[in-house]
């Protein structure tokens, strides 16, 4: 069966109404060829002359022009591309997926489970209410979950994430990019899981903050500070010279170089050594008046207590 596209066109932004696929909502935002069975409506410009779409309360499908954008989907589960220029896009109601495309952008996802994608150059997302999915992309990228429990992926460069409210999931680095070129090729990206190893030439120094809630914070490559905040998280340093700090709760520190700084916080903490070290290993962490437990590779066993004067003491056992 054909499908028909109706769509009403207004200084070269279009809009147009229901999607139903997320294949849709990649072909749509890259620019390829889509068919979207719609009707539509547009309302307003600003005083500045910028572009000032409403969306209805349907679901609809919102192109961007090459200009500054200010996009709102309104109601129902929209699609938000951006395209080129400093654009803000906000999906307010239902579950949104939003793209920035080129330019710094500014997305909020607004209410409901929304998925973000900041696209290239230096963009801040935010989350809203909801279970949402944010990915800067590449640039130097400020990632918010707000409410609910989250997924935050910076990517290239010097990012900022920020888990807030919920059982939240950070990672620096995305090793599994989109291809923005439509070459059919990951850019600088393995099939790996999208939260273990990537090419190091994506890697950024970046600052992850858990937040409330139990988190997973991922540094990726890079140096990098993450912090737990409060609840049970688990951190990852990754390679290079990083800072953990777990914060309150009992929380996981894991590392892959000797060059760390460690504060596991308040809590009974575990901090793992990923790498197996070679010859007696001196890192020190600050806590609470718990013992903390370190496990540094195969052959060590090493235990953290604190003194009366509150100096730390590492001993490790080989075997």
């Amino acid at each position: 069966m054909s499908q028909t596209t109706f769509a009403k066109t207004l200084l070269g932004l279009t809009i147009a109404a229901a999607f139903s696929h997320s294949a849709i909502a990649e072909d749509t935002c890259l620019g390829a060829t889509v068919t979207i069975h719609a009707e539509t409506a547009i309302k307003k410009l600003d005083k500045q002359g910028n572009e000032v779409v409403m969306g209805t309360k349907g679901d609809d499908v919102i192109m961007g022009t090459a200009g500054n954008d200010i996009i709102d989907g309104g109601k129902g589960n929209d699609l938000i591309c951006g395209g080129g220029g400093d654009d803000t896009l906000k999906g307010n109601h239902g579950n949104d997926q939003l793209d920035g495309g080129t330019g710094n952008d500014n997305l909020i996802g607004g209410n409901g489970h929304d998925s973000l994608w900041g696209g290239d150059d230096n963009d801040t997302l935010t989350g809203g209410n909801g279970n949402d999915q944010l990915n800067g992309g590449f640039g130097d990228d400020n990632l918010g979950g707000g409410n609910g429990n989250d997924t935050l992926q910076g990517n290239a460069g010097r990012d900022t994430l920020n888990g807030d409210n919920g059982n939240d999931g950070l990672y620096g680095e995305d090793n599994n990019l989109r291809d923005r070129n439509k070459d059919g090729v990951d850019d600088d990206a393995s099939d790996a899981d999208d939260d273990t190893s990537v090419d190091a030439s994506t890697s950024g120094d970046d600052s992850l903050w858990g937040g409330n809630g139990n988190d997973d914070l991922d540094g990726g490559p890079g140096s990098d500070n993450l912090y737990g905040q409060n609840g049970k998280d688990s951190l990852d340093g990754g390679l290079n010279e990083d800072n953990l700090l777990g914060g309150n709760g009992k929380d996981t520190l894991s590392y892959d170089t000797d060059d760390v700084n460690l504060d596991s916080g308040k809590g009974a903490d575990l901090c793992v050594l990923k790498t197996e070290a070679n010859g007696e290993v001196e890192q020190e962490c600050e806590h609470g008046p718990e013992q903390d437990v370190h496990e540094h590779g195969a052959n060590q066993a090493c235990v953290m207590t604190t003194k009366k004067n509150g100096e730390t003491e590492l001993e490790c056992e080989h075997s």
